[in-house]
Parts: C-alpha cells; sequence; structure tokens
C-alpha cells in the first residue's frame, strides 16, 4: 500500500495502517557513494548500548579505542541510565563523553531516551538535541562512506561501506500502540527503500536497533524481515545488532539462514566487530569484546563468528 501519511519525528496518538511487507517510499534523499562504499574487505567499527553518562569513566575507555582500522561507532540506545531519570543533563554528559571517541559515533534512541520517561516529549527533545548528529558536530566528513538520514525521520540513517550496508532505526518499546505502528512502518520503508537502491553494490545488510527483534510489538518489523531474507535477500547476509544484558548472537532466526541476531552487552566492554565482504560465498560476521583487541592484533582469533 501506498504511504499516504506524514510522519513526525515526535511520539503521535494518530493511528496508522499496519506497516506492509513491501512499503513504498515518498521523499528520499539522493544516494550517492563514498570512497569505500563499493570496495570489497572488513568493514571493522564498534558497538555499544546503555552506555556514557557517567562521564569519567567513559572518556577513559572510549578515548582509547582504535582509528587506525576502525571507521566508525553506533551507540544502539539509552544514552541515559534510569538513575539519571531522564535529566537533560544526562543527556548532556553521554554526549561529552562520546565526543572523546577517535571514530565518528552514530546513535539510535533507546528505552529510556524517551519512550519510559515521565515526560516523554521533553526528553525527546533532550535526546535531539544531545544525540543526534554527533557525527557531524564532532567529527570531519568521512569521503569513505556518505551518510543518509531518513526525511521525516532524522534519527534513522544509514550509508554503504565495504558493500555492508549500514541502516539505523528507532526501536524502542512503547505503551502507545499507535505511535509504535507508525514507526515501524516508517522503519520499513527506510530499510527497503536503502536496500533497493544500494542492491547491486551489497554483500549484506546491517540493521541497528534497541529492542529485541522478535518482541511482541516489533512482530509486523519482524514477519517482513524473515519474508525478504527467504525471497528477495537470500543472497546476502542479514544481521539485526540490538541491545542486550549480555553480548553473543542468535544464528537462523526464524528458521532462515544467514539471518543473525547480534545481541551487543549493555555498558562496558562494548563490541569490536566485523563484517568482511569479497571472495567466495556469504559475507561474514566476527566479533569480541573490545577490552580484548590490542592495536597490533589482527582480528582473526574472534569470540563469535558466523558465516
Amino acid at each position: 500500500p501506498t504511504v499516504t501519511f506524514r510522519p513526525t519525528s515526535l511520539p503521535s496518538n494518530n493511528p496508522r495502517s499496519r506497516p506492509s511487507l513491501v512499503p513504498t517510499s515518498s521523499i528520499q534523499p539522493t544516494w550517492s557513494f563514498g570512497a569505500g562504499a563499493t570496495e570489497e574487505g572488513d568493514a571493522t567499527f564498534y558497538l555499544m548500548a546503555d552506555g556514557g553518562s557517567n562521564r569519567n569513566f567513559w572518556t577513559d575507555k572510549l578515548g582509547g579505542l582504535n582509528k587506525s582500522t576502525h571507521k566508525f561507532m553506533v551507540h544502539l540506545g539509552s544514552a541515559t541510565r534510569v538513575i539519571d531519570y531522564c535529566d537533560s543533563i544526562a543527556y548532556y554528559r553521554t554526549e561529552s563523553s562520546l565526543s572523546v571517541s577517535p571514530v565518528p559515533v552514530y546513535s539510535i534512541p533507546g528505552n529510556n531516551d524517551w519512550a519510559e520517561c515521565a515526560n516523554p516529549t521533553s526528553a525527546w527533545q533532550y535526546y535531539e538535541s544531545h544525540m543526534m548528529g554527533l557525527d557531524i558536530k564532532y567529527w570531519n566528513a568521512t569521503v569513505d562512506y556518505d551518510v543518509k538520514r531518513q526525511v521525516d525521520r532524522p534519527e534513522n540513517f544509514a550509508f554503504l561501506y565495504k558493500k555492508v550496508v549500514f541502516i539505523g532505526l528507532h526501536m524502542v518499546t512503547n505503551s502507545d500502540a499507535n505511535e509504535t505502528m507508525a514507526r515501524l512502518e516508517d522503519n520499513l520503508e527506510w530499510v527497503a527503500s536503502n536496500v533497493e537502491k544500494y542492491w547491486n553494490n551489497i554483500d549484506a545488510i546491517f540493521v541497528m536497533g534497541y529492542s529485541r527483534l522478535l518482541a511482541e510489538e516489533n512482530a509486523p518489523f519482524y514477519d517482513a524481515m524473515v519474508t525478504k531474507k527467504q525471497t528477495e535477500w537470500n543472497d546476502k547476509l542479514l544481521v539485526y545488532a540490538r541491545r542486550a544484558s549480555d553480548s553473543g548472537m542468535i544464528r537462523n532466526v526464524g528458521g532462515v539462514e544467514n539471518f543473525l541476531e547480534l545481541k551487543v552487552g549493555n555498558e562496558w566492554p562494548i563490541m569490536d566487530v566485523r563484517v568482511r565482504t569479497g571472495g567466495d560465498g556469504m559475507a561474514k560476521l566476527d566479533y569480541r569484546d573490545v577490552m580484548a583487541v590490542d592495536d597490533d592484533d589482527d582480528g582473526d582469533d574472534d569470540d563469535g563468528e558466523a558465516a
């Protein structure tokens, strides 16, 4: 079905239709490529969740990340802790902590960022002010990939690097069923449009969100991803990375081969990730705790891997 509404970035009470498996796009940015977008090889980067507002701790940890091989980091949500009570200063502290990273940082919202706050509207404004657009606020524009943001939902982003399309989504647990349904529709549209535009240049689809893929409220999104992987995307590696209490990986999600759910443990240590493209067969995903990484390590002794 054609999308007839115009979504907003703030939570809405307006009812929307059920997400479709083949969303149609409306206004979209121009797709372009960075210098490293279509090169085969290793895409190495960091993932973290539920951290940042303890500034003394995080500036020490993040300041020592490896910038010689890693290109970016993504914060998967809940930039503020439960004990921060969604205070505006907590968002500022997390922004300050992330700003010391030697690689650009991108962020997507988590439950503690607005959905579970006493005043979700104010909390969302704090999040927009301090957590969105970090990559252009603190780091020079990269030439290796070109970042796009969804026009009507700019917290969602995407870029192509090393033949992997990276897609960040607003995936939170929210009691407002209408808002959740509208947001899932936008997310499906954003994933489908980016995969379509980059299709001839991708070996892997790497989707990132905060909440569990198998959460009840995410059923329409989960069903759509399973269907896509079984049909149109069957020759691509599909990964959904999300926040979890402990790091790990669920293989063959929904019984579908090469559909992986990557669980990123909250707080420290953060996760060091590599997606390898090129060569024979399917793209390969490796991951490990960043605390186990030495600057001179070639990254071959990984804690977890999937072909």
